[in-house]
């Protein structure tokens, strides 16, 4: 039997946050109004005071479109870990599932930035046997975009044993 699983909780914020680029626009443009409000005359403030109301709403329909889309994403995005393969399931319109079997997995590699060390995720890179490590494009056989670094680590060291590769830990210098 197979269980599907999700991303984490962490995973659906980030999505969030990535997804609202332009609303958080929309609100940077409701606060310079809001702010300069003060500074023009009795003339524009009836023009201002409906572009503060019109930036506003674009900033909201913008804010809860994003959270939809983020859910749509979060929600369609699952992997398994089965008895032979790993397998991810991604995509809203158009579906697209990758199973791995476990004698392919070449590495299972886990990256952080700064950032992301902060706020506790990390991406997680499982690269195959055919995989080419000179590869230009950055792609990897499966790529998760951003996951919870405790529940990556479990997951790493899962199909690290499955598929009977090493972990290879690599010490900072200090």
């Amino acid at each position: 039997m197979e269980t599907k699983q999700r991303l984490g909780r962490k995973t659906f914020w980030i999505f969030v946050l990535s997804n609202s680029k332009a609303a958080f626009a929309f609100l940077l443009v409701t606060i310079v109004l809001i702010v300069s409000r003060g500074y023009v005359g009795n003339n524009f403030t009836d023009i201002l005071n409906y572009s503060i109301i019109v930036a506003g709403v674009i900033f909201t329909t913008a804010f809860l479109l994003s959270i939809v889309v983020s859910w749509l994403v979060y929600i369609n995005y699952t992997f398994s870990i089965t008895e032979n393969a790993f397998k991810v399931r991604e995509g809203i319109f158009n579906k697209k599932e990758t199973a791995i079997p476990y004698r392919q997995i070449q590495s299972v590699d886990l990256r952080q930035d700064v950032v992301a060390q902060i706020i506790g995720v990390s991406k997680l890179v499982v690269l195959t046997a055919g995989h080419d490590d000179n590869d230009k494009t950055g792609e990897a056989e499966i790529d998760f975009p951003v996951i919870d670094t405790e529940f990556a680590q479990n997951i790493q060291t899962e199909l690290l044993k499955r598929s009977q590769t090493e972990k290879i830990v690599i010490q900072k210098a200090e």
